[in-house]
């Protein structure tokens, strides 16, 4: 075997693996706020979920400066309102319409 094709057989394919594009890394996991985390934590805890299966969705904020947060697992929704210092002040079960 001649020197040309020795090389060509070993360094072909060791070019083409390192051409080839590798797959882009998954996305972040979301982050979620203080006063986002505390109200998945008190649904957690009222329902038995787990995180993956809460969702959280930012629905206003009082005059006083509080979040509103509605969280939702299955079927069931909650409203959690959340103070400036990240207490809760209230969390209850909201109607599903």
């Amino acid at each position: 075997m001649t020197r040309w094709k020795f090389f060509a057989l070993c360094a072909l394919p060791l070019g083409a693996a390192a051409c080839s594009h590798k797959p882009p890394p998954p996305p972040p996991a979301p982050v979620l706020s203080a006063a986002e985390q505390a109200c998945v934590d008190r649904t957690i805890a009222t329902t038995g979920a787990t995180a993956g299966n809460v969702s959280i969705v930012a629905t206003g904020a009082t005059k006083s400066g509080d979040s509103i947060f509605t969280t939702s697992v299955g079927n069931s929704e909650f409203t959690c309102v959340v103070t400036a210092t990240g207490a809760i002040a209230s969390f209850s079960h909201s109607t599903v319409h």
